[in-house]
C-alpha cells in the first residue's frame, strides 16, 4: 500500500501573533500537513506559544 506524499512548512522568522494566525490558515489551504517552528534561544517567539496560537485559527 502506498502511503500519501505530505508537505510541511518550517517557519523560522518572528511574527506578531496575528501573522502566525494567517500563517496558519494559510498553510491549511494550501493542504500542507504540519507547521514547525524552530527551537532556538534567540530574538524568536518560544515555539510552543507560536504554535499554540497558529493552532488557534486552523
Amino acid at each position: 500500500m502506498v502511503r500519501p506524499f505530505r508537505f510541511s512548512v518550517q517557519a523560522s522568522a518572528p511574527r506578531p501573533a496575528a501573522e502566525w494566525r494567517e500563517l496558519g490558515r494559510r498553510c491549511e489551504d494550501l493542504g500542507y500537513s504540519a507547521l514547525s517552528v524552530s527551537d532556538h534561544l534567540d530574538a524568536e517567539m518560544a515555539p510552543l506559544i507560536a504554535l499554540a496560537v497558529t493552532a488557534e485559527s486552523t
